[in-house]
């Protein structure tokens, strides 16, 4: 009879661990779930300035920073001519 019980009590022991277990491990799936969802993408601002003239600013909106980077290094290219010197800016 003795072993019965500890049997039981080990059956009923092991469920409430698995349980547990299981709890865990779902609520670990949903933190992966949502930070597979978020995004990498951000808003960014090139501003091209030169001395004694205004200031182009060009807002980026939504996107990876390699792509605002190459998006900036263009206007660089662009605004060079007029002697203007572009950089990058995390809003």
């Amino acid at each position: 009879m003795k072993k019965d019980v500890d049997f039981l009590f080990f059956v009923l022991s092991s469920r409430k661990k698995f349980n547990t277990m299981k709890k865990v491990i779902a609520f670990a799936a949903f933190g992966v779930a949502v930070l597979s969802f978020s995004s990498c993408k951000k808003e960014y601002t090139c501003t091209c300035k030169a001395t004694g003239l205004t200031d182009i600013v060009i807002n980026i909106p939504k996107e990876k920073k390699s792509d605002a980077e190459s998006t900036c290094n263009q206007a660089q290219t662009t605004y060079s001519v007029g002697g203007y010197s572009c950089t990058l800016a995390e809003k």
